[in-house]
């Protein structure tokens, strides 16, 4: 997975928190970012179940973890803030 990222990666909230933590895991989310950044027709499928249940401080930490990728992936840049789709 870290040197031919996936098109498709199924994960949950602790493993996208470990994903984004390790160094090991750092070209997932670089190759990531590369792809999103040099194709116009690159989209980021967000599929997000069960978010209802995330309140509180659950819900929180989610909200930052959600808003941490989207940074590490250059989607909160207005250039490709487009590309992203929950």
């Amino acid at each position: 997975i870290q040197e031919t990222p996936p098109d498709i990666l199924i994960t949950n909230v602790s493993m996208l928190n470990a994903m984004l933590a390790r160094e090991v895991d750092a070209p997932v989310i670089t190759k990531t970012r590369e792809w999103i950044e040099a194709n116009d027709d690159a989209y980021f499928f967000l599929v997000l179940d069960e978010l209802h249940l995330q309140r509180g401080s659950a819900g929180t930490e989610t909200s930052y973890l959600l808003r941490l990728l989207f940074e590490r992936l250059g989607l909160t840049s207005p250039k490709h803030r487009h590309k992203l789709r929950i």
